[in-house]
């Protein structure tokens, strides 16, 4: 699987100076290791939702696929990016930062066992219609919807203000609550790249 990150994010291996002249500028750049891993630019790209986090819209692997059908029609085959969201359990926004609950509302009835056979189905049956399902995933919220959350509450990962209060508290549309994950504190943690890992090796497609 590939997750649908900026793939052109770049970091400066050196600052420059407010005194420097742009003809004397010498900049060094440090690339990702693969940073284009798809051609956007000539491709179709479009966000299809599987769920919405108060489950008025709802859409199995064989829905979504039938969608993927009529745009490699439409375009005459040309490469596509589907970008998936509302894959999670309970729908769009949810069990965050646990990125390893694919929805029963993926699974094709009487065909699929589990949600994460379905999802592994949509994947592979996608590239007959050349096409790549790339996940939405958000890796700075937190949702009070599941375990990982309230390990990370404990952990004290969260984003916090100068009296110790949950910074960025939203009410989530099914009613629980949200936060702001601390980056710098998950990544030097390790819980950054361990759940990182845990959805790369559910997901190895």
């Amino acid at each position: 699987v590939f997750v649908y990150f900026a793939p052109h994010l770049l970091f400066l291996d050196q600052y420059i100076s407010e005194t420097e002249k742009p003809s004397s500028l010498s900049i060094q750049y440090s690339y990702p290791l693969y940073p284009w891993q798809k051609d956007y630019h000539q491709s179709l790209v479009f966000k299809f939702k599987s769920r919405t986090g108060s489950g008025d819209v709802e859409n199995n692997v064989q829905e979504t696929l039938e969608q993927i059908k009529v745009l490699y029609n439409l375009s005459r085959g040309m490469p596509i990016i589907v970008y998936l969201s509302g894959w999670q359990e309970g729908g769009f926004d949810r069990q965050y930062p646990d990125l390893t609950k694919p929805g029963k509302h993926l699974i094709r009835p009487g065909i699929d066992s589990t949600p994460l056979a379905a999802l592994k189905w949509l994947i592979q049956e996608a590239k007959n219609y050349n096409a790549s399902v790339s996940l939405h995933i958000n890796m700075q919220k937190a949702t009070a919807d599941n375990e990982l959350y309230r390990v990370y509450v404990a952990e004290d990962l969260l984003c916090k203000g100068i009296f110790g209060q949950l910074l960025y508290k939203n009410v989530h549309s099914a009613g629980f609550q949200s936060n702001r994950i601390s980056t710098k504190l998950e990544w030097e943690s390790g819980f950054a790249q361990k759940r990182i890992d845990d959805l790369m090796e559910m997901l190895p497609e």
